[in-house]
């Protein structure tokens, strides 16, 4: 009888341990999987204003809009490569183009090209 309840007893005691253990070990695991590599995107971006005086009075913040990129890319979980010179089906092209609205402020229109598919946003 003795026997038994040692044996019962070492048995809760490991138990005890191991789920202890897996508890512990849990949050760690989930980390593991989400650092897992991400799909990366190449971009480009190009600024099509053909207007010269659009041009000079409508400058493309180039940074604000590459942080824009890069935030909305992270959503879909892709890591953003910015290129300034590639091209291709398989280069998301950012073409931005500005106009002068009737109050002399700029209005872009940026038009995404991947992969055959165009869409255009309003910024």
């Amino acid at each position: 009888m003795q026997s038994d309840l040692m044996r019962a007893g070492s048995l809760l005691v490991a138990t005890v341990i191991l789920a202890g253990g897996a508890v512990w070990a849990s949050p760690r695991l989930g980390d593991a999987v989400t650092d897992a590599p991400r799909e990366q995107r190449l971009y480009s971006i190009l600024n099509i204003t053909e207007d010269p005086s659009v041009w000079a009075a409508c400058p493309l913040d180039q940074s604000a809009l590459r942080s824009q990129i890069e935030a909305r890319l992270a959503t879909d979980n892709l890591d953003a490569v910015f290129s300034p010179i590639a091209d291709g089906p398989d280069v998301m092209m950012h073409e931005a183009e500005a106009r002068l609205a009737d109050d002399r402020d700029c209005d872009w229109t940026i038009r995404v090209n991947y992969q055959g598919n165009s869409h255009t946003l309003a910024r």
